[in-house]
C-alpha cells in the first residue's frame, strides 16, 4: 500500500539555467485542488533523481568561462548577461570534471581511510589538479589509441569486429577534446609538457649526461623511416609549423576503392597518421570556438606550438617545436604557463567552490544508502529555486498546491517525507573587523585575502515561512547552518553548542517544530587550512641544465579556503536510508532483527547500540567534544547531532526534532511514525470511522503491528501502543504510546 517513507524534498537551488517547479508549474489553474497525473510526471521527470550521476545528468551543473576587457579570465555561476554566446564557454561539472573529480575523490578517500582532519593526506588528493595528472591521463589515452590503431589495422575489413573497433578509436580520439578545449586544460597540458621536458633536462644533468633531444619515430603509410630527428626532418617539420605540411609528416593521398553502395573507402589506411589527420582537425576545431570566444579568428595553419604539443601528446608524432626551443626559451614559457595555469584554477575554483559544495551535498546524500540488495531506494525531489524565492507567496501557493496533489491522498507513491534546508545564516557578517590589507601587506602576508563566491545565506525567517506553509504536510525537514570553518566539529568543540541553541529559539514552540530538525556540525572535505593546491615550482636556468625552486614562496600554487558538506544533506541522507529494510538488513545483518516488509519509520537510531551500527559515510574528523557540552545534550537531547568520539566512522549522537516536551526535545521517528500510521490507516478506511475501528479487531492493521514485535523497525516498539478513536468536540484523534509517552494523531472522519 504504502511502497515508500523516504522521498525527500531538497529546497534550494543548483542550476538556475534548467526548469523549477515553479516554472514546470506555469499555467496550472490556481483554483484547482489537485494536479494531473500528467503534470506530476512531467515534475518528477525533471526534478526527481534516484542517485548522484543521475542528478548531474538531470541538472547539467555549469561554469561560465569568459575574458574581461582586460583579457583577465572570469568565471561565473549565472549565464553572463550581456555577451554573446559565442564569448561565453560553457565548463560542466560532470563526473570527467577534473576538479569536481578531486573532491569526490577526497570524500571518498577520507570514507576508507579513517583518518581525522590532522591526519588525512589532503596534499596527494589535491596532487589531482597539478598538470602532471593531466599528463598521466593523456599518456593512458595515448596507449588505448596505439592499442586499437594496431586492431583497426588487422581485423578484416567487413567485420562486425571492424565496424566495433573504428567506433571504438572515434570514441576515444573524441575523449581527448576534453584536454584542449577549454582554456585550464590547455594551460595544464602545456605547463605539463614542458614541465616533463626540463625534468628530462635535469635528470640528464644530474647523471653526467648532457641532453639530447630524444629519438623520434617517425611513421609514413604505416612505415618507420626515421628514429632520429635528422637535419632535413627538423627543416621539413619546422615548416609545417608554419603551415606548410609536407609530404613526409602527411603522406601521399591514399588509394581508394569503390563499394557495392556506390560508397568508396581506402584500400589501405595508416592508421597512426589516420589519428594524427584526425586530432589536428579536432584540435583546429576547438580552437576556432576559443578564439571566437575573445572577438579573434583562429588560423589554423598557425597552429604552431601548441597544436603541436597536442599532436605529441597523444599520438607518436615527435614534438618538433619542443625540440627546438632553446633552454631559456623552455624555462620561460614553463615559469610563464604555470603562473597562468594557477591562476586560471584559482579564479575557477574560487567561484566554483559554492556550486562545488552543492554537489559533494547531494553526493553526501545519496552516500548514506549501502545496502547490499537495493529496495527502497531514496529519491531527492530538487525544486531548484532559492528559499527566498520559495517563500514568495505566489511560488509557496504552487509549492502547497503540488503538495497536495501528492501529501494529501490516498495514494502514496509519490508523497514526500523529507525535505532539507542548507545555509541558514550562522554569522552575523560583523564580528570581524574590517580587514587592511596594507597593513597585512606591511606585517609580511603575501597571499590575497579573497576566500572567493560564498554561498549567500538564508534567514531563519525565511525557514520559518516555508513550516508555516507546508507543515500540514508533515514533511519532516532537515536544516543545517551555513556550511563553513564555523559550523565544523573543530569550531563546536572548542566553542560549544550554545550559538546553535540560541539562534534555533524560534522555531521551537510553534506549529511546525515537530516537522523541524536542527543538524550539526557541518562536514569538512578539506579544512581551510590544508587546502593548498601546488601547481609546481619555479625553475631556473643553471649553467649545464635547470633547477626546480624549493622555495615554497616560489611555488604556483593559491589556497582553496576549504570545502564543506551540509549536516542536514548527511541527516537526511541516513535517516532516508534506514527507512529501507533492506539497507537495515545490511547493517544488522542476517541475526533476524529486521522485518524484511516494513519501513525504518519506528526505528530509534539513538536506541542501544544502533547508532555505533549505523554510522555515516564520513570518516571520524577531530578527537570529540567535551564533557561539559555532552551533559548539556544529554540533558534537553537539543536537535540532530553528529559525533566524532567514536573510533571508526561518524555516528549520530542524538537525533532529535524542534519540537520540546517536559523539557527535551522530542524524537524524530516519533513524527515518522505518526505519519506512517496516519496514512496506512486513511487508505485502509477511506477516513470512515467503521473502518478505522475494524483495524483494531483480529487481522486489522493494528493489531498485526502489535503481533509483529521485537524488529528494529517494528512499527510498534516493545512498550509502544495505539489507542482507539476518541472524539472529544466534534474532533476525533487517536493516542498512540511511545514508551510510555504520549503522542497524539488527528483524524478527518466522513460523517456517514
Amino acid at each position: 500500500m504504502i511502497k515508500q517513507t523516504n522521498r525527500t524534498i531538497l529546497f534550494d537551488v543548483v542550476n538556475p539555467e534548467i526548469n523549477n517547479l515553479s516554472v514546470l508549474m506555469t499555467g496550472t489553474e490556481e483554483d484547482v485542488s489537485s494536479l494531473t497525473d500528467e503534470k506530476i510526471r512531467e515534475i518528477n521527470e525533471a526534478l526527481l533523481v534516484g542517485s548522484f550521476d543521475e542528478f548531474l545528468k538531470k541538472f547539467k551543473p555549469t561554469i561560465y568561462s569568459y575574458f574581461d576587457t582586460n583579457n583577465m579570465p572570469q568565471h561565473s555561476l549565472v549565464k553572463p548577461v550581456g555577451i554573446p554566446d559565442m564569448f561565453v564557454k560553457a565548463i560542466e561539472l560532470n563526473r570527467n570534471n577534473r576538479v569536481l573529480k578531486m573532491f569526490t575523490s577526497m570524500m571518498d578517500r577520507k570514507k576508507t581511510s579513517n583518518a581525522t582532519n590532522v591526519d588525512f593526506n589532503y596534499e596527494a588528493v589535491t596532487k589531482m589538479l597539478a598538470p602532471d595528472k593531466a599528463l598521466k591521463e593523456m599518456q593512458k589515452i595515448k596507449m588505448e589509441i596505439r592499442y586499437l590503431e594496431g586492431q583497426n589495422a588487422t581485423l578484416e575489413r567487413d567485420s562486425p569486429a571492424k565496424a566495433d573497433a573504428v567506433k571504438k578509436l572515434l570514441t576515444k580520439y573524441e575523449s581527448t577534446r576534453k584536454y584542449y578545449n577549454e582554456t585550464g586544460a590547455q594551460l595544464a597540458l602545456t605547463a605539463g609538457m614542458l614541465k616533463e621536458n626540463l625534468l628530462t633536462m635535469q635528470k640528464a644533468a644530474q647523471s653526467g649526461k648532457e641532453y639530447a633531444p630524444p629519438a623520434v619515430p617517425v611513421f609514413v603509410n604505416g612505415e618507420l623511416i626515421s628514429l632520429t630527428p635528422s637535419d632535413e626532418f627538423l627543416a621539413l617539420a619546422a615548416s609545417s609549423l608554419d603551415g606548410n605540411t609536407p609530404e613526409l609528416l602527411e603522406g601521399a593521398a591514399p588509394e581508394t576503392k569503390l563499394l557495392a553502395d556506390g560508397s568508396s573507402a581506402p584500400k589501405e589506411v595508416d592508421y597512426q597518421q589516420y589519428t594524427v589527420t584526425t586530432l589536428a582537425k579536432y584540435y583546429d576545431q576547438s580552437m576556432t570556438e576559443v578564439f571566437e570566444s575573445v572577438g579573434h579568428t583562429y588560423e589554423p595553419e598557425k597552429g604552431g606550438f601548441h597544436r603541436e604539443l597536442v599532436l605529441s601528446a597523444f599520438t607518436d608524432r615527435g614534438n618538433v617545436a619542443l625540440m627546438q626551443m632553446s633552454k631559456e626559451d623552455k624555462v620561460a614559457k614553463y615559469n610563464q604557463y604555470s603562473a597562468l595555469h594557477a591562476l586560471w584554477e584559482k579564479s575557477f575554483i574560487r567561484e566554483a567552490k559554492v556550486l562545488i559544495e552543492k554537489l559533494l551535498n547531494v553526493k553526501a546524500f545519496f552516500d548514506q544508502y549501502t545496502p547490499k540488495m537495493p529496495k527502497m531506494k531514496p529519491k531527492l525531489l530538487v525544486v531548484n529555486s532559492r528559499l527566498e524565492d520559495i517563500v514568495e507567496e505566489s511560488y509557496l501557493k504552487q509549492l502547497q498546491q503540488y503538495l497536495e496533489s501528492v501529501n494529501n491522498k490516498m495514494e502514496c507513491d509519490d508523497a514526500i517525507w523529507f525535505g532539507i534546508v542548507p545555509d541558514i545564516r550562522f554569522s552575523e557578517g560583523d564580528e570581524e573587523p574590517e580587514i587592511d590589507l596594507e597593513t597585512m601587506r606591511a606585517m609580511g602576508f603575501t597571499g590575497d585575502y579573497n576566500p572567493g563566491t560564498k554561498i549567500e545565506p538564508n534567514d531563519m525567517m525565511c525557514l520559518q515561512q516555508l513550516m508555516d506553509g507546508i507543515s500540514k504536510y508533515r514533511i519532516q525537514t532537515f536544516f543545517s547552518f551555513e556550511a563553513g570553518d564555523d559550523t565544523t566539529f573543530s569550531r563546536m568543540a572548542t566553542h560549544g553548542i550554545d550559538t546553535y541553541i540560541e539562534k534555533t529559539q524560534d522555531v521551537i514552540a510553534t506549529d511546525y517544530d515537530k516537522f523541524t530538525i536542527a543538524c550539526l556540525p557541518n562536514f569538512t572535505i578539506i579544512p581551510r587550512d590544508r587546502s593548498k593546491v601546488v601547481y609546481g615550482a619555479r625553475v631556473y636556468e643553471t649553467e649545464k641544465a635547470v633547477e626546480f625552486s624549493e622555495d615554497v614562496e616560489e611555488q604556483f600554487k593559491f589556497w582553496i579556503y576549504g570545502i564543506y558538506v551540509s549536516a542536514a544533506f548527511v541527516a537526511a541522507g541516513l535517516v532516508a536510508a534506514c527507512q529501507c529494510p533492506s539497507y537495515l538488513a545490511t547493517r544488522f545483518g542476517s541475526a533476524g532483527r529486521v522485518a524484511k516488509d516494513l519501513p525504518g519509520v519506528r526505528f530509534d537510531i539513538e536506541a542501544s547500540n544502533h547508532s555505533e551500527i549505523v554510522t555515516t559515510s564520513f570518516a571520524k574528523e577531530i578527537a570529540g567534544i567535551t564533557n561539559d557540552d555532552r551533559q548539556k545534550l544529554n540533558s534537553n537531547n537539543f536537535g540532530f547531532v553528529f559525533s566524532s568520539d567514536k573510533s571508526g566512522n561518524v555516528v549520530v549522537f542524538k537525533a532529535r526534532s524542534m519540537y520540546e516536551k517536559d523539557g527535551s526535545f522530542v524524537s524524530l521517528f516519533k513524527e515518522t511514525t505518526t505519519t506512517y500510521i496516519l496514512r496506512m490507516l486513511r487508505i485502509l478506511s477511506s477516513d470512515k470511522r467503521a473502518g478505522i475501528e475494524k483495524q483494531y479487531a483480529p487481522g486489522g492493521q493494528v493489531k498485526k503491528w502489535e503481533l509483529v514485535k521485537g524488529y528494529v523497525n517494528s512499527i510498534l516498539g516493545d512498550a509502544d501502543s495505539i489507542g482507539m478513536p476518541a472524539t472529544e468536540d466534534g474532533n476525533t484523534r487517536i493516542e498512540v504510546i511511545f514508551g510510555g509517552t504520549a503522542e497524539y494523531i488527528n483524524l478527518e472522519i466522513i460523517t456517514e
